[in-house]
């Protein structure tokens, strides 16, 4: 609903953006409208924008509203540490799901329907090299188990799913403006 969706963002921007002081990077800290203005409009977003120090930092925050202790969280074989090392933090365990190279090594929807159990409360695919998952099987699976999805999208800015931009999808989406990310 509307209103949850508005809880879960002051949940999220409530959070602080100093979990990693190490990552403090300027007009990132802060909330300032012209900042949040041109990143809606570089996403094509409509929805809320919250700046934070970093893509973990923007993880971190997120899931310390979904999910916590005894919950599971489905994600695939990290190719960085970030996601499971966010998902622990929250006391909550990564569920890993391994990918193919035939589908650009993005999580496959099998796999997250087979990693599903009572405690399973969110899925994160990571969107490696700006090639996002089947979006359409992802966002019915989540639908069908009142599951959250948070998209890694770090290096997607610009993708598409049949022509529809990543972030404009569903539940959170992480996009990041570090130098070595795809823009």
């Amino acid at each position: 609903s509307v209103q949850l969706s508005r809880e879960l963002i002051a949940g999220i921007r409530d959070h602080g953006t100093h979990q990693y002081p190490h990552e403090c990077c300027g007009f990132l800290l802060g909330t300032a409208d012209r900042e949040r203005k041109s990143v809606r409009r570089l996403l094509a977003a409509e929805n809320e924008v919250i700046a934070t120090a970093g893509g973990k930092q923007a993880l971190y925050n997120t899931a310390m509203v979904l999910y916590g202790p005894g919950d599971e969280v489905i994600t695939h074989a990290p190719y960085w540490p970030t996601i499971p090392e966010q998902i622990k933090l929250t006391g909550a365990t990564p569920v890993i799901v391994h990918t193919r190279p035939e589908d650009g090594f993005a999580i496959h929807p099998d796999a997250i329907i087979a990693a599903i159990t009572p405690r399973t409360k969110a899925i994160i695919p990571v969107y490696l090299a700006g090639k996002p998952v089947d979006m359409d099987r992802l966002y019915a699976i989540a639908a069908r188990h009142k599951l959250r999805v948070i998209e890694d999208a770090a290096q997607a800015i610009g993708s598409t799913w049949r022509s529809k931009p990543i972030g404009s999808f569903g539940d959170f989406v992480s996009f990041s403006f570090q130098a070595n990310k795809n823009i």
